[in-house]
């Protein structure tokens, strides 16, 4: 199964089209087809009616990234890394509550820029983001920075969480 690139490049290339656009229909129905194969906590997100609505506090749409958390596990007798676990914090756009995106079995981070200035006063809201299943069986977590930045994340599962503040 290829990765999926297409809704949210879509989306982006017609602003205000959002929810009702032809794109993100594609997506519902990626979704919906390849349930048994994503994590039940990314199909559940992704169907929900709060994740893709800026209106819900829940939804991860202009949230600023406060915290990065990586988690290495070292086999020091046949001495290599395992994989990581990577957890995102965001806080979210009312700044009433925190998002928690937590990656486990990490097999790839490509955060390409300096991740460091995401977190600096200045903060770049996220944008849009899309769940996908590699061609190798990984779950793929692609993210749109206001800024033009795009983050992936490779891993096997996934957990999301809200912390109301």
């Amino acid at each position: 199964m290829k990765e999926l690139q297409f809704f949210t490049e879509k989306v982006l290339g017609s602003p205000g089209e959002g929810l009702f656009s032809e794109a993100f229909k594609e997506y519902q129905s990626y979704i919906d087809s390849n349930k048994s194969k994503l994590p039940d906590t990314v199909v559940n997100i992704v169907k929900s009616d709060w994740y893709f609505n800026a209106r819900d506090p829940r939804c991860p749409k202009d949230a600023w990234l406060i915290n990065q958390r990586i988690e290495n596990e070292f086999s020091t007798t046949e001495r290599q890394k395992k994989p990581a676990e990577y957890e995102i914090t965001l806080l979210g756009a009312y700044h009433d509550c925190h998002l928690h995106f937590v990656y486990k079995s990490v097999v790839e981070i490509d955060a390409p820029g300096n991740a460091g200035s995401l977190l600096e006063k200045d903060y770049d809201p996220w944008r849009i983001d899309e769940f996908s299943r590699s061609d190798d069986g990984y779950l793929v977590h692609k993210i749109y920075f206001l800024s033009g930045k795009v983050w992936t994340i490779k891993c096997q599962s996934f957990e999301f969480g809200v912390t109301n503040l």
